[in-house]
């Protein structure tokens, strides 16, 4: 009888720390993990619409630039909750590389829209379409694309370390 009572105190302290490592993974990747991924995928696709918005100020004018404006602030604010959940050492030479990009892009913004207010739109739309935005948003977007890659791939290895946990704890019962 003895046996059967510490083998069920084995089982109930296995079980008990399985479900303690269940719930770490499950929290680090419902806490950080996936809200990372999805700033990240917001903050992609608001890179795009702000390239997108300032193509069409280059060629319908200045008429277009508040979309872009609007776009931009859109973009900043979700590229702001992204730093804000990346504290993790390993984020910060991938924000480091996107706030590197956002400035050079913003740099060469600041001369597409001294050329459309100059009317130079030709030179403008040159910059914006095979120059050096076109290289600048280049480098945003394969920045934000590194971001979500590493963060995809952490929330891959949380859930396989959760998996990992649950089917130990079953064996183990």
């Amino acid at each position: 009888f003895g046996v059967v009572g510490v083998c069920l105190v084995v089982v109930v302290l296995v079980a008990v720390g399985g479900m303690g490592s269940m719930r770490s993974a499950h929290d680090d990747v419902v806490t950080y993990g996936v809200p990372k991924q999805l700033a990240a995928d917001i903050a992609y696709g608001a890179a795009s619409d702000m390239h997108f918005s300032e193509t069409l100020y280059v060629l319908a004018g200045p008429v277009q630039r508040s979309n872009y404006l609007g776009d931009r602030q859109t973009f900043q604010q979700a590229l702001n909750h992204l730093v804000a959940l990346s504290a993790g050492a390993q984020d910060k030479p991938l924000v480091s590389a996107i706030q590197s990009a956002v400035a050079q892009f913003d740099h060469n913004d600041a001369r597409l829209w001294a050329l459309v207010k100059a009317h130079h739109s030709s030179t403008a739309l040159r910059l914006v379409t095979n120059g050096l935005q076109k290289s600048a948003v280049g480098a945003l977007t394969t920045a934000l694309a590194a971001y979500q890659h590493a963060s995809a791939k952490k929330v891959t290895s949380q859930t396989a370390n959760f998996n990992s946990t649950a089917s130990s704890s079953q064996t183990l019962i």
